[in-house]
């Protein structure tokens, strides 16, 4: 579609496509759509032999695409309308300045802007080559957190650049840093600074030429990619430069920078006295790092390129199934010969090692290892056979003294990564050698390998040599002193209650993130599923499952899923499921055909066991594949019992996204909220395992709020990164870190009974037996997205104000007008206090009308009018004053054509019978 060279889209029937170059993705019903309805004669739509197959490949390598977005046109004067823009704005300019670091004259020096009227509000960094011209435009976020920090101009990213390049014309020392500001800072203090526009991982060989003869040190940020970068760079640089410096970390945390190392108020004789200390220990990056074995980070598409083939790569990836059992690699072979085999034992090999020889494989003969996977015994021995490079023999025997375990598993981009990261929904088959052949499915690891072609049918096939468990941003997080003293910003106000500060804080995301205004219950509701606990102690044992489950159901257009993918991109933590088309194998897992074989693959929902999955467009699935989430969704727990089996945890928070499934209207005409969760849920069951439901309308805000102009707060307080690490706390805490105060336990039976009182069970979202725990997991989330905590920074500490506001939020969403829950529970409760006083009234009446009751008594839930007639032998003028008076009395009600009987005439007829017996008796 783009013309590239490189793998730049991703493509899986279930899950959908997703394209790194316009950066957009949808469903792949989607994409057919979109490539049907482009006019005959496109270049792009050309059809192959077989109809409806779209052949896009063709043209693409025959010439590059002019379709598509076209490259942003760039100009000094819009570069300098952008610098304008910043220089005569205090509130975009004051908070820059304060988190950056740099003076007003830095800022003309290199005209930083602002660009206002971009789609995503951008700093701008204009970019210029060796003879001065702008070549690109970075724009940059400051509040970048977890959506992404920088973007290049569209269609001005590649080659990536030096920048600022003039300043280290000249000069005999440079530092080369990880980031355009840092090397700004940097430079505005003394330093001639550089960067490379591509990131870390870039590294361009032409760059060299700028470095010859200067001295060099190399300033990365403090993390994996910052750190590999580094060896990267010094390694190119030694070839070509005076002499080449690493500096170490200059800070413990995650992602420190130069930047940071600045502002805290380091000055330039620091810095000096830093350099001058590296002079005396010279690095030499040639041995920190050996030749021919730099590892290249690639997702699982970029793993399938044929030109990586040989070169060793590092994936992160989630294994999502595996098949057994393993395969068993010779390592170690005792070759044996008589070398009595006449002529031809003058030019085997053997000859020189006197008949008796070991041949070795190692774990990174990957080529090697690729021809012995599901190869036969003949087939094994005459690999081995043409390595040691012996001719065919029945003198020679070979004894496998030693082995490798390969195992087979079936892998997928890592759940563990950010949101702003380009989305690749590739899964794929990858061997690993040398291990136990114990790796669990639903784990994230680290895998170093290769790519080999197979040498039965050529496809790429991926070889690891090294795997090893990754440490999650959950297993890694820690409570430090920074964190502590950040969270409390969540805190409520002395005098402030819960429920105020939940909507303060989305108020901000609100205005600063969503851009969904007026609909901060929304926000509310579902920041507390981002902040509900896997499990946590209540009632004297541990809350298998304390996570949450929310319901956000109504009318299309509403900001119903862009504000769940709008906070998903701000916390950088969570996944989103398009159910549309959805099946329960891509949602849970199932068994996919290998070959002749089967094995089990884990689903979306099961892969991001411990976080958070938004099932977006529910009403994509059938009821009854959501009766079969139904066990899952209450243990936790997936398992699959079919011609294979398998379980794993699936403890996920979960927020479900729906439009109607249909319409259904309540005895007033209004499409309440209520009937939309009966429609779209069915059976009671699965309603109840919700903790919560709200319904959104588009009556509920203002056409003329939604339409006038919203404004971000420049000074934003609950920043992306704020967030995220709040998230974390709230995600890493353990059961006996969830605490509650004296008299909050108690507190939760007490309004569990009240809200027990106020709602009926049909549907049962609130029911008597059950509400108490949910009102427990809501105040325990509430209690984490305000920490709430104790000295130590690490505990979870529920208080009665976390219960009381966790259960008056719970009642504010269901009397919402349009959600109707609060006025139909009033109304039946209501209709049931009416027919316990006509029970009397209603006995004496059906005594005297012996035929009706006999016809009532056979009855169990329901009837038609009809049926009065035909089987309780009433006249047509008679039945109507039958159900005229039993509907006054409040004992059936009408359903379509069917009369319900209502629960106080079932205990009715029941008594009767009751007491008939016992006359009897």
């Amino acid at each position: 579609m783009h013309g590239e060279r490189h793998a730049s889209a991703s493509v899986n029937l279930e899950r959908g496509w997703y394209c790194n170059v316009c950066e957009t993705g949808g469903t792949v019903r989607d994409l057919i759509k979109f490539i049907e309805e482009l006019p005959d004669d496109d270049p792009r739509k050309r059809k192959s032999s077989s109809s409806n197959v779209y052949d896009l490949g063709e043209e693409r390598r025959r010439r590059r695409s002019d379709e598509g977005p076209p490259d942003e046109v760039l100009s000094e004067s819009r570069v300098l309308g952008w610098h304008n823009d910043l220089m005569d704005s205090p509130e975009l300019l004051r908070p820059f300045r304060s988190k950056r670091g740099l003076n007003k004259a830095t800022l003309r020096e290199f005209r930083i802007g602002y660009d206002s009227r971009s789609k995503v509000q951008r700093y701008t960094i204009p970019v210029y080559d060796e003879l001065g011209r702008l070549v690109n435009v970075r724009r940059y976020r400051l509040d970048h957190g977890a959506s992404q920090k920088v973007w290049n101009a569209r269609g001005h990213g590649n080659p990536p650049r030096l920048y600022p390049l003039h300043v280290i014309e000249g000069v005999d020392e440079v530092v080369l840093c990880e980031g355009e500001l840092d090397a700004l800072l940097t430079t505005q203090k003394g330093f001639p600074a550089v960067t490379g526009t591509g990131g870390a991982k870039k590294w361009v060989p032409a760059w060299a030429e700028h470095f010859k003869g200067k001295t060099v040190f190399v300033c990365y940020d403090n993390d994996e990619d910052g750190r590999t970068g580094a060896k990267r760079a010094a390694k190119h640089l030694a070839k070509v430069a005076a002499a080449v410096h690493v500096l170490p970390a200059l800070g413990d945390a995650k992602g420190y920078d130069l930047t940071d190392w600045w502002l805290e108020g380091h000055s330039a004789s620091d810095f000096r006295s830093l350099l001058d200390s590296l002079r005396s220990e010279p690095d030499d990056p040639a041995e920190e790092e050996p030749a021919g074995e730099e590892l290249v980070d690639v997702r699982v598409i970029g793993s399938m390129d044929s030109r990586t083939n040989g070169q060793p790569l590092r994936m992160a990836v989630t294994v999502v199934g595996r098949k057994d059992p393993t395969y068993s690699i010779p390592s170690t072979v005792r070759l044996d010969c008589t070398m009595d085999a006449g002529q031809k034992c003058k030019t085997c090999p053997m000859l020189d090692e006197g008949g008796d020889a070991v041949l070795r494989i190692d774990s990174r003969d990957t080529s090697i290892i690729s021809q012995f996977i599901d190869a036969r015994r003949s087939s094994t021995q005459e690999v081995l056979r043409g390595l040691a490079g012996i001719p065919k023999c029945n003198r020679l025997e070979m004894e496998e003294k030693e082995a490798l375990t390969a195992e087979e598993l079936f892998v997928m981009s890592s759940v563990d990564g950010t949101s702003h990261e380009a989305v690749d929904y590739t899964a794929r088959r990858i061997y690993n050698v040398g291990g136990d052949g114990s790796t669990l499915t639903n784990t994230e690891v680290r895998v170093h390998g290769t790519t080999v072609p197979s040498p039965k049918d050529r496809r790429n096939e991926f070889f690891s040599w090294e795997l090893e468990e990754a440490t999650t941003s959950l297993d890694s997080f820690e409570v430090t002193d920074d964190v502590v003293a950040a969270l409390k910003q969540f805190q409520p106000a002395k005098g402030q209650e819960p429920l105020e500060k939940m909507r303060e804080i989305a108020e901000d995301l609100s205005a600063n993130v969503t851009f969904i205004h007026g609909r901060e219950r929304m926000h509310m509701a579902m920041d507390l599923v981002w902040h509900s606990q896997l499990r946590f102690k209540f009632d004297r044992s541990v809350l298998q499952r304390g996570w949450l489950e929310l319901l956000v159901v109504g009318d299309t257009r509403t900001g119903k899923s862009e504000t769940a993918l709008r906070l998903q991109d701000h916390y950088g933590l969570g996944h989103v499921i398009g159910c549309e088309g959805a099946t329960f194998a891509g949602l849970v897992g199932g068994v996919k055909e290998v070959g002749t074989s089967r094995t089990i693959t884990w689903g979306e929902i099961t892969v991001n066991d411990r976080r958070l999955v938004v099932l977006d467009e529910a009403s994509g699935l059938s009821q009854e594949i959501i009766s079969q989430l139904s066990d899952i969704r209450s243990r936790g727990v997936a398992q699959i019992t079919k011609i294979e089996t398998a379980m794993t945890n699936a403890r996920c928070r979960a927020i479900w996204i729906s439009n109607p499934r249909q319409s259904r209207y309540g005895d007033d005409g209004v499409q309440d909220g209520i009937h939309m969760v009966e429609g779209l849920i069915g059976n009671p069951e699965d309603i109840a395992r919700f903790d919560f439901a709200m319904s959104v309308s588009e009556h509920d805000v203002p056409t003329e709020k939604i339409n006038r102009m919203h404004r971000g707060s420049t000074g934003q307080v609950y920043t992306s990164d704020l967030c995220r690490t709040g998230v974390l706390w709230a995600w890493s805490r353990r059961p006996d870190d969830v605490v509650w105060d004296t008299g909050a336990m108690q507190h939760v039976l007490n309004v569990a009974n009240k809200l027990g009182r106020m709602y009926i069970n049909q549907p049962p979202l609130v029911q008597g037996a059950s509400v108490r725990i949910k009102v427990a997991r809501m105040a325990v989330a509430l209690a984490a997205r305000l920490f709430s905590t104790d000295e130590t920074g690490t505990k979870v500490v529920v208080r009665k104000e976390h219960v009381r506001d966790a259960a008056r939020f719970l009642n504010t969403l269901y009397s919402y007008d349009n959600f109707g829950y609060r006025r139909v529970s009033r109304r039946a409760i209501r209709n049931k206090e009416l027919a316990r006083k006509n029970r009397a009234q209603i006995k004496d009446w059906l005594r005297r009308n012996p035929r009706l009751l006999e016809f009532l008594l056979d009855r169990k839930a329901s009837f038609r009018s009809q049926d009065l007639e035909e089987m309780a032998h009433l006249h047509r003028e008679e039945i109507g004053d039958v159900l005229g008076k039993l509907s006054d009395a409040k004992m059936v009600t009408k359903s379509k054509s069917q009369i319900v009987i209502e629960p106080e005439l079932k205990a009715l007829l029941k008594q009767i019978e009751d007491e008939r017996y016992a006359r009897r008796k």
